[in-house]
């Protein structure tokens, strides 16, 4: 299956904050894929997600044992159910679970670790995200599917954050940077003296071009 965009993601908080760009655009009832072997950001990813839901994302760790988490309290009343099928053997678990009613239900955005064991209990997702190592350990390598109008989810998530180098709408409050964490980062660089102007500064650079 073609990939309808491939992202290359340097770190962990690149893969957070993609995850993030895309919950910003989620209004209830999406469906999305998590594929990648073990340590590949799926969880981070969805951390991400509910950054950008609105959802307290320090709740959200990998839901091996317990199959479901349910996270409330998102903007608009939107919950995130994370689901994780490593370890689920047959697909009457999830029947168990009552994995039926939560497939499109208004106000859920559902996040599936391990999608691809079984394929058929989440029909047409809008969003396949596959995960990968990249160059480097921490790197990512991300491939994305849309499907059922999902290609919505990542309209105008064409910039990448200076600081992290994450995917970043342009529309974000944060623009250019990713988060709030990353526009503070570049501020304490300017304060400590991390930054450094490549020549003396002269008298045109402080006026103002529209002005002038």
């Amino acid at each position: 299956m073609t990939a309808d965009r491939s992202i290359a993601l340097p770190g962990p908080e690149a893969t957070r904050a993609l995850g993030r760009a895309i919950g910003e655009r989620c209004r209830g009832g999406e469906r999305i894929a998590l594929v990648g072997d073990l340590g590949s950001g799926k969880t981070t990813f969805t951390r991400g997600l509910a950054e950008g839901l609105g959802v307290a994302w320090e709740a959200v760790s990998s839901p091996t044992f317990t199959i479901l988490h349910e996270h409330a309290g998102g903007r608009g009343g939107l919950r995130l159910v994370h689901a994780d099928l490593y370890r689920v053997g047959e697909a009457e678990e999830l029947e168990a679970l009552g994995w039926e009613e939560l497939l499109g239900v208004p106000g859920v955005v559902l996040a599936v670790e391990w999608a691809d064991r079984f394929p058929d209990c989440m029909p047409e997702p809008h969003l396949e995200v596959r995960l990968g190592h990249g160059g480097s350990p921490d790197a990512r390598q991300v491939e994305v599917v849309t499907r059922a109008g999902g290609d919505r989810l990542l309209r105008g998530i064409d910039r990448n954050c200076p600081m992290c180098g994450g995917p970043v709408g342009t529309e974000a409050s944060t623009h250019p940077f990713c988060s709030s964490r990353c526009r503070m980062a570049d501020l304490g660089n300017w304060f400590s003296g991390g930054y450094s102007v490549s020549r003396e500064i002269e008298e045109d650079d402080l006026v103002d071009p529209d002005l002038a």
